[in-house]
């Protein structure tokens, strides 16, 4: 049995210094380490002391913002922590700039009061001396801490303030500094959504959350028992953030913050237009509007509602909305830098070119002096967005204190607040309000509309719902609002356990933990072997252990959990009067079997297996491939096939594919191989098919398509897509360009043409000769050498005078080209007659013996022994039957004659080197008629 327990540090009945303990035997997680808003110094701290802050591994937070990531640098410098930190890397980046904010606003804090309590100190006679209140003043500057209070104030101000007043021992009296600081952000590790982390035995993983930039919910596994946490969430729509996620697992306890109990928020579209009409009411009036916000979250969600105003009413267009807040520059860079992590609205306004942030009627002040002309002059109508939200002190409450007798002028709440703030006690709207220890008669509009980022009652209530967990644990939100919540939920959610706890109250959730599953199909059978072969049920637990991720004898349970497990399977063996694979056969036939199948017997990786869980019932695991004969649940395939006209080579297609995909090959070239996907005959390339990966290319050049399927899988829908798209980006391609004859009409003849016309260009002494005329100089020659004597030459040459030996074509495939030369042949030799051949013969004597040596070895010319003249005869292959020759220059700048048999494209030459450039030159004049695609 699992037990584990849950402590509130902080947060719990409270809204403010969240801080959550999760506990097992062994682990202890921290949830969020926050302060409270309305304390100071050591009070607004969750309370360390009660636990034992050294056992503590883990500590995650969920966003930045003070009340639940303030009391980090504390936790990391002058605890006994030791354990990691976790949070998403826009929420390190701004929790910096808020730490060192509080850090400076803390410092003058402390300085002040400890300059007030020596001036009490020194002026004891005179306090006590006047007894009707009129006390003795004495010169020097008066400081009011409500100065120091916001979590903005200008930068250079507190710096210059820290400086002149000196430090003296307060690093000794502040939660923390810049040093603290510092150290904290080394320790902190930063993590992804959706990305799983293991920690020794618990894991976590970060979901969207919603409320603001960077902010996540944890889940967290502890012994096979998942908690959610959820920090502070919004299910709401809005500009700039995405909604909070529901994870798709199952949770046994979720912590869930119960903020706004049982209220539900008004229509979000009309809060908006009640916001928007308000202000305008106010600037018609010439009065001034003042929106306490906090200075990153709700401040930008606002600015973007008005900027869309501004622009949608030109009246409005002089009128100016002041934004104070010396991170004003930087949460603009935060938020341009983390723009992936906004909303669709954000993005889609980035898509048409545009930054969404880079605000036309918002004006950035970084302190109150620069506006003090606007606020203290009458009917010069502004806005002004200054923090904190709360107006429990800093610049907002200074700016209430303005405004507040003008009635005309007006305030606009539009977040949560606490009590004991200034901004709680507006909303029972007093005739006066103490500001500064004074009272001020309040004059000024007042209106609540809030905007805030945190889950009502109904999408608390749909959130379990739809994440269908059992328990659930209520932490911040005030006392009777959280216990208003539990009512309702278990008034509507029979089935829930609802709890409350108060802050250092222990919770202990105990979970009976099964460590046996059943083990079906294939993997028991597998099992089983490895029991009976020696290895006992510790192989079998070592195996189901690795699958499953629990400990246990699956070995024993698969064997006797497979009766156990109803008669489903049993019945559908039957249907199918199949019989399970360990039935009916030797271990040695199912050994055989399973290696067949490519099942590891051994499993030395651990089972790829998957384990099927149901409520009541004991956890199976089964091969994928078993589920549908061993289980009730259906299991589908999806074949996908795409059909796209294709005229070109399908050897080029291979080619191609080649180049981009390692696991490429093709099968059944010229073999009868194969046929259509459908299964009919393909009529294809000989049934060539082309295999990238898992994904079927095939051709069929009668309907000129090819074809590609896969069976659908992540990685098999990926590499068809991507094979897809590069077949249609060719075929773009090709469409653009034509001209070039790349497609299954180009000829040799023209591929020939192409060479000769390159070797004209660039090379000398060009000549074309016939092979047949070669040939049978060969054989009236004898011996086959060009060298013979004078006699012989005139013999030679009255044997040619006789009459030219005719050629004879067997095949029936004899082109016009043929007959074309013949008739060349003949005009030739009636219009030179007997002195042109004899100039021929002449020239066949200046070739060299290599070329010789090669017509005598060509099998494509037969000679025929019975005629008296021998007869050259085109066996095969032969259309052109041409021999190229053209002189190039080698290094040593001499001409080598080099000849090319156009009909294999051979190179014949004495120098090697030429020969290997001839050819590397060839292929590529090839090659450049059947471009690449890219």
């Amino acid at each position: 049995m699992n037990n584990i327990n849950i402590v509130c540090l902080g947060g719990a009945s409270e809204v403010g210094r969240s801080c959550v303990i999760i506990e097992s035997a062994n682990r202890s997680i921290m949830l969020d380490c926050g302060i409270h808003p309305a304390f100071m110094g050591i009070g607004c701290l969750p309370i360390y002391d009660a636990y034992d802050i050294s056992k503590v591994d883990l500590c995650l937070i969920t966003h930045f913002h003070m009340d639940h990531s303030g009391a980090l640098p504390y936790l990391v410098n002058r605890t006994r922590f030791k354990g990691k930190v976790y949070m998403t890397e826009a929420t390190k980046s701004i929790c910096y700039l808020l730490w060192n904010d509080y850090a400076r606003i803390e410092k003058c804090m402390h300085m002040m009061n400890k300059m007030k309590g020596s001036r009490n100190k020194n002026e004891p006679g005179e306090n006590e001396a006047d007894e009707y209140g009129n006390k003795g003043k004495r010169g020097g500057p008066s400081y009011s801490s409500d100065e120091f209070g916001s979590e903005d104030n200008d930068d250079d101000y507190y710096q210059s303030y820290i400086c002149e007043m000196g430090d003296g021992d307060i690093k000794h009296n502040v939660l923390y500094d810049e040093n603290d600081i510092n150290e904290a952000m080394k320790m902190i590790e930063t993590l992804n959504f959706h990305e799983h982390i293991e920690f020794e035995d618990v894991k976590f993983t970060a979901y969207r959350a919603g409320h603001v930039i960077g902010a996540c919910m944890f889940l967290v596994e502890i012994n096979n028992i998942r908690f959610l946490y959820t920090g502070d969430y919004s299910r709401e729509v809005d500009r700039h953030i995405p909604i909070a996620e529901i994870p798709a697992i199952d949770v046994h306890v979720l912590i869930c913050e119960g903020t706004y109990g049982i209220k539900v928020h008004d229509d979000r579209k009309k809060r908006e237009v009640r916001f928007l009409n308000m202000i305008t009411s106010i600037l018609n009036n010439k009065g001034k509007v003042l929106l306490p916000v906090f200075a990153l979250g709700r401040a930008q969600e606002l600015l973007l509602i008005m900027e869309e105003h501004w622009e949608r009413n030109p009246q409005l267009q002089k009128i100016p909305i002041f934004y104070i807040s010396s991170m004003a520059t930087k949460s603009l860079c935060i938020y341009e830098t983390f723009i992936n992590l906004c909303g669709d609205f954000v993005r889609h306004v980035l898509n048409e070119g545009k930054n969404p942030f880079n605000f036309k009627f918002v004006k950035y002040a970084k302190s109150l002096d620069s506006i003090l002309n606007y606020l203290y002059q009458d009917n010069n109508p502004c806005v002004v967005m200054a923090s904190p939200g709360m107006l429990q002190n800093g610049i907002s409450k200074n700016i209430f204190n303005i405004i507040a007798p003008d009635k005309k002028s007006g305030v606009i709440l539009t977040g949560y607040t606490v009590k004991g703030t200034l901004a709680d006690e507006l909303k029972t709207e007093p005739e006066y309000v103490l500001i500064n220890d004074k009272p001020v008669k309040r004059r000024c509009r007042f209106e609540e509309i809030s905007f805030s980022a945190h889950s009502d009652f109904n999408q608390t209530k749909t959130f379990i719902e739809m994440l269908k967990c059992p328990n659930v644990v209520l932490v911040h939100g005030d006392r009777n609002e959280l216990n208003r919540l539990k009512n309702k939920l278990t008034e509507e959610k029979k089935y829930l356990s609802v709890f409350t706890p108060e802050l250092l109250q222990r919770l202990t959730f105990r979970f009976e933990h099964s460590d046996h599953v059943v083990s079906l199909g294939r993997l028991s059978h597998q099992i089983r072997c490895l029991a009976r072969r020696g290895e006992g049920s510790q192989g079998g637990e070592a195996g189901a252990g690795g699958a499953a991720g629990t400990a246990g004898t699956a070995g024993t349970a698969g064997a006797a959990g497979a009766a156990d497990d109803g008669t489903n399977a049993e019945k559908k063996d039957e249907q199918s009067g199949g019989q399970p694979p360990h039935e009916g056969r030797t271990d040695q036939e199912n050994a055989k079997r399973s290696d067949r199948n490519g099942e590891e017997k051994t499993f030395p990786n651990g089972v790829d297996a998957i384990i099927i869980s149901e409520p009541k019932a004991v956890p199976v695991m089964i091969y994928a491939k078993d589920i549908y004969e061993y289980t009730n649940l259906k299991t589908a395939l999806i074949d996908q096939t795409i059909s796209i006209k294709f005229p070109y080579k399908f050897e080029l297609l291979y080619h191609m594919l080649r180049g981009v995909y390692e696991e490429t090959h093709m099968e059944g070239v010229g073999s009868g191989v194969g046929g259509d996907v459908d299964g009919g005959n393909s009529g294809d390339d000989g049934g060539a098919v082309i295999f990238v990966q898992d994904v079927k290319i095939q051709h069929c050049s009668a309907e000129q398509v090819i074809r590609i399927n896969w069976l659908s899988s992540p990685v098999n829908d990926l590499v068809a897509d991507s094979v897809n798209f590069l077949i249609l980006e060719f075929l773009d391609t090709m469409k653009s360009d034509s001209h070039l004859p790349i497609c299954n009409e180009v000829t040799d003849d023209e591929i020939y043409q192409m060479i000769i016309s390159y070797v004209q260009e660039n090379y000398t002494n060009v000549e074309r000769f016939s092979k047949v005329e070669l040939k049978r100089f060969l054989l009236q020659n004898g011996s086959g050498s060009p060298e013979r004597g004078k006699d012989e030459e005139a013999e030679a040459s009255g044997a040619d005078r006789d009459g030219m030996a005719s050629l004879e074509h067997d095949q029936s495939h004899s082109s016009d080209k043929v007959n074309r030369m013949e008739e060349e042949e003949d005009v030739h030799e009636d219009r030179d007659g007997q002195s042109g051949h004899r100039d021929k013969m002449k020239n066949f004597r200046s070739l060299d013996k290599i070329l010789f040596d090669y017509i005598a070895a060509d099998a494509s010319l037969a000679v025929s022994a019975d005629e008296e003249e021998p007869v050259v005869r085109i066996l095969n292959g032969g259309v052109l039957y041409e021999i190229l020759k053209f002189e190039v220059k080698d290094n040593n700048n001499n001409d080598v004659n080099v000849y090319v048999d156009i009909d294999n494209r051979e190179v014949i030459c004495e120098e090697v080197t030429i020969l290997l450039k001839i050819k590397e030159i060839l292929k590529n004049i090839e090659e450049s008629l059947l471009p690449m695609c890219f």
